[in-house]
């Protein structure tokens, strides 16, 4: 098999610089909840539309990887504005 040529290349990179989607069911294994809370958290507006995900015509609504990694983990500066509790906890 001949080696790639560079457009080739390019377009394979490209591939995997692009966004990377997920199914319900794939993204609630990786959130470790349900399908039903997924959805539950869909209709209530936690996970908004064309931010953590999308619903592309004819199929299922389709999860960023991104921003839901994100929303599952914020960042630590998020965390620090927390009220500290009096015991420590």
């Amino acid at each position: 098999q001949a080696a790639p040529t560079e457009t080739e290349e390019t377009v394979m990179s490209g591939r995997e610089s692009a966004e990377q989607f997920l199914t319900i069911q794939e993204a609630a294994d990786l959130a470790r909840v349900s399908p039903k809370r997924l959805r539950n958290l869909m209709a209530s507006r936690v996970l908004v539309e064309g931010v953590h995900f999308n619903r592309p015509p004819g199929l299922g609504p389709r999860f960023k990887l991104r921003a839901l990694v994100a929303w599952l983990d914020p960042p630590a500066s998020a965390t620090d504005d927390a009220i500290p509790m009096a015991r420590g906890n």
